[in-house]
C-alpha cells in the first residue's frame, strides 16, 4: 500500500481509523484481508480449520473496536 492509498484520519472515523462502515461490510473486509494474508501461511489447515480460525480472528478484531470505542467514548 503506497502512502497516498493509506487512510488519513480527517475526524470522523472510527477510533481504529478506518471509514465508518455498516457492520457487515466491516466484516466482510476484515474477512478478505485476514483470508489473503493467511492462505499461504496456514496452508496446512483444512478447509474447516482455517475458516474457523478466520472467524474467531474477526469476533476477537470487532470486539476490540468495540471495546476501543467505549473505552474512548469514539462512535
Amino acid at each position: 500500500m503506497s502512502i497516498q492509498e493509506k487512510f488519513i484520519p480527517t475526524g470522523g472515523e472510527n477510533v481504529a481509523n478506518w471509514p465508518a462502515h455498516d457492520p457487515e461490510t466491516r466484516e466482510n473486509c476484515l474477512r478478505e484481508d485476514l483470508t489473503r494474508r493467511l492462505t499461504t501461511v496456514c496452508a496446512d489447515l483444512s478447509g474447516a480449520d482455517f475458516e474457523a480460525l478466520v472467524h474467531r480472528m474477526i469476533v476477537e478484531q470487532l470486539r476490540g473496536e468495540r471495546v476501543m470505542t467505549r473505552v474512548f467514548n469514539h462512535g
